[in-house]
């Protein structure tokens, strides 16, 4: 069974650096390229479930997910959780707010 654990903007960064996870945003495109972490791949909530497979290889990399506040991505962990994904699953506590709040690097796409 999948486990939904969470972690702070510091541990990701680390975990970011050495190239440790794979950093889903589930934030719709528009919100994504107004301002996102620059390893982010964006994969809107609505698309997760399809679009997964897009992400690099997810079998020996963490996951986590990540919105503007925390309560998506909570919700996007929740859908792979139901579809079976079997790895585990970390999700941003509050979200690329809390990133940002922390000084951590940010990019627009704009």
């Amino acid at each position: 069974m999948t486990e939904i654990k969470i972690i702070d903007p510091k541990t990701l960064e680390t975990w970011l650096a050495s190239n440790d996870c794979v950093l889903i945003d589930v934030r719709e495109p528009f919100e994504y390229n107004e301002v996102c972490i620059v390893q982010a791949i964006n994969i809107p909530l609505s698309q997760l479930l399809v679009k997964i497979n897009e992400a690099h290889d997810l079998k020996n990399k963490k996951i986590v997910v990540h919105c503007k506040a925390g309560i998506r991505s909570m919700m996007g962990c929740q859908a792979l959780e139901k579809d079976g994904f079997t790895g585990v699953l970390w999700n941003l506590e509050g979200g690329i707010q809390s990133w940002m709040d922390a000084g951590l690097p940010v990019i627009s796409k704009k």
